[in-house]
C-alpha cells in the first residue's frame, strides 16, 4: 500500500512539475512534498539493502562449514541506518 501511494504522489508531483515548470520549486509546500516523497525512496533503499545483505549472511551461514566466520556487520550497518533514518 505504501508503494503505491508513493508511486501516486511521484507521478502527481511530476505532472505538477510538466505543468508550472520552475514556478514548481518557487512554493514552499511543493518542496515540502518533493523532501517527503525522496525520504520515502530512501527508506525503502534502505530496507530493500538490509534485507539483501541479510540473505547473503544466512546463504553464507548454510554453506559454511561448522565453525567458519560469518561476517554480520553489513547487516548491523543496515540495521543501523535504518533504525537512524526513523527515529526522531
Amino acid at each position: 500500500m505504501f508503494m503505491l501511494t508513493l508511486i501516486y504522489f511521484i507521478v502527481t508531483e511530476a505532472l505538477k512539475i510538466k505543468e508550472q515548470r520552475l514556478k514548481y520549486f518557487k512554493q514552499f509546500w511543493n518542496i515540502n512534498e518533493m523532501i517527503i516523497i525522496i525520504f520515502s525512496i530512501l527508506g525503502i533503499v534502505f530496507f530493500a539493502m538490509k534485507s539483501i545483505a541479510t540473505k547473503i549472511a544466512i546463504k553464507t551461514v548454510f554453506e559454511s562449514e561448522l565453525g567458519e566466520f560469518v561476517d554480520f556487520n553489513t547487516i548491523s550497518m543496515w540495521a543501523e541506518t535504518c533504525l537512524l533514518y526513523t527515529s526522531d
